[in-house]
């Protein structure tokens, strides 16, 4: 490894080491984080580890969510006990994960010490060091999103490569089994991918083969809750958050909530999108990168941005 590598895992240990302090300071919260800790309790009580909805609060209500954080947990549980500790130890092992796919891609579009700074900038957000702390869905689906664009940039990189279509089918499988319908963003990064080879038939073909696997990781869980639970599960799925206010969650904000999200979060955000707007009108203040990774982020930000907008429901996570 080189002298560069080493400065960044040491960054990354760094923030994690940060992350880790008085992990275990606060209670579980009695709400996601708290559901999946019954629920992950209810797979080494019971050995469900397929279906909890029989011990979940609330049964089918908690137990709809996919079980990717909850198998985490149970395995940290069946280790470490159930403490607060082995329930959040999981996710702040997937942030410190998203912070090194998150410096791979960022290498891509601009410098080394701009990707570290990019690195400290996710590390620093509010939302990020929130819920990187706590055992729910939002930081381990960025990890899968990440090693999924990450894949693709290293797919059109090195093309005769076998494993990078792999990684991505695992990536996004990974991906709906951890949360649904937004699980399915990684979908967009094979779009600047495949244009880019439009002319060619075989990346079609790693394509499809790619999302016949992440289609084999995620559909044995669904297809079994579908069918023990049937219309009551594939109602659970949350096309209500984009098309109703669910459980009073409204902003006076409107469209513009998650706007403002991002300048709370981080105020050095604001700088990053001043930079963005002048750089677009002078292109030479931007490095001559990848221009595929450059489209990917662009589009993972408008197209989530746009749908998160003008959805009925507003979360901060």
């Amino acid at each position: 490894m080189t002298a560069r590598q080493h400065t960044v895992i040491a960054v990354i240990l760094v923030l994690t080491g940060l992350y880790l302090m008085r992990l275990s300071g606060a209670e579980i919260q009695p709400w996601d984080e708290g559901l999946y800790a019954v629920r992950a309790q209810s797979i080494l009580e019971f050995d469900a580890w397929w279906d909890q909805s029989d011990h979940a609060l609330g049964g089918l209500y908690s137990a709809t969510a996919p079980p990717f954080v909850v198998w985490l947990v149970a395995l940290s549980m069946s280790i470490l006990g159930p403490t607060a500790i082995a329930v959040r130890l999981p996710i702040v092992l997937c942030s410190a994960i998203a912070l090194w796919m998150l410096y791979l891609v960022a290498r891509r579009m601009v410098t080394y010490e701009h990707s570290i700074l990019a690195v400290c900038v996710m590390a620093g957000t509010m939302h990020w060091a929130l819920y990187a702390r706590q055992s729910m869905t939002e930081v381990p689906l960025m990890m899968w999103c990440l090693v999924a664009l990450w894949s693709t940039l290293v797919w059109r990189e090195r093309e005769d490569a076998w494993w990078p279509p792999i990684v991505f089918g695992v990536a996004l499988g990974m991906a709906l089994l951890t949360k649904m319908l937004v699980s399915f963003v990684p979908l967009i990064f094979l779009v600047p991918l495949l244009i880019a080879q439009r002319n060619r038939f075989a990346p079609f073909i790693r394509a499809a083969g790619a999302l016949a696997i992440a289609f084999a990781v995620a559909i044995p869980w669904y297809a079994m809750m579908a069918s023990k639970h049937s219309t009551s599960f594939l109602s659970g799925v949350p096309l209500s958050h984009i098309l109703t206010t669910v459980e009073g969650n409204a902003s006076s904000l409107g469209p513009l909530f998650y706007v403002n999200q991002l300048a709370v979060g981080n105020a050095v955000i604001v700088l990053a999108f001043i930079f963005l707007a002048v750089a677009i009108v002078k292109r030479v203040l931007l490095p001559k990168f990848s221009q595929q990774a450059q489209t990917s982020v662009l589009m993972w930000f408008v197209v989530v941005l746009l749908i998160f907008s003008f959805g009925a429901t507003k979360n901060i996570h």
